[in-house]
């Protein structure tokens, strides 16, 4: 099992992450939210590939237009692997996950329209998030300050502090990370070859760090 924020990769990066995966012997089996799911399986000379494709439905079972996908997908010689949860609303949006093993498949053509649509959002989103935590972190901080001078130092409120910290801090690299995704996506700037490694180790940190916050808004509500 991995967590990742799916919503601020690519699918270019996604494939590329899933890919090393895949060499390595893990193939993802099924998804549910963020969380992939991985079985143990050699698949010699297999390429992955990760597409997105509208749909019309809740689930994807005898949805129209993902299995219009998939038989195009099979014609070319791709075989699925599993299909992705609901990334986007309106349009309503899912990720195909498909592996070939025949050199001579062609590689699905790629949906500029969609790849535009995950870099816009990544981007605006961490930017989001990176301003609403600094502010978050600020007010956090000048509150428990306050009440520690006080009452003295409580453990679980420097948890706290520390953690708010924490995310905010590795809420800018995030950023930058997805800045250099949209500026490639719009002014065809080069994209670092290994991108989607740093925005895996920047996306980790910023786990760790929220649940640390987690964990200190657990001890606050029941110790």
């Amino acid at each position: 099992m991995r967590y990742m924020f799916l919503r601020i990769y690519s699918n270019g990066e996604l494939q590329n992450a899933l890919s090393e995966m895949l060499e390595k012997g893990w193939v993802p089996d099924r998804c549910k939210g963020n969380f992939l799911f991985f079985r143990k399986q050699r698949l010699p000379d297999a390429r992955l590939m990760a597409v997105s494709t509208e749909c019309s439905g809740r689930t994807p079972k005898g949805d129209k237009q993902i299995d219009e996908y998939i038989e195009i997908a099979l014609r070319k010689g791709w075989q699925l692997l599993c299909i992705g949860d609901i990334e986007s609303v309106i349009p309503v949006r899912r990720r195909l996950f498909f592996y070939t093993r025949d050199p001579e498949a062609a590689p699905l053509e790629p949906d500029e329209a969609i790849d535009f649509q995950y870099a816009y959002r990544a981007y605006h989103s961490t930017l989001r998030w990176a301003i609403l935590w600094t502010l978050l972190a600020a007010a956090t901080l000048a509150s428990t300050i306050l009440f520690m001078r006080q009452d003295g130092a409580r453990f679980v409120l420097i948890l706290i502090d520390l953690a708010l910290l924490a995310i905010s801090v590795c809420s800018y690299p995030l950023f930058l990370s997805r800045r250099t995704l949209y500026r490639h996506v719009t002014r065809q700037a080069p994209l670092p070859a290994d991108s989607h490694r740093t925005l895996h180790r920047r996306e980790t940190s910023l786990a760790v760090a929220l649940a640390a916050l987690l964990l200190g808004v657990g001890l606050l509500l029941f110790l």
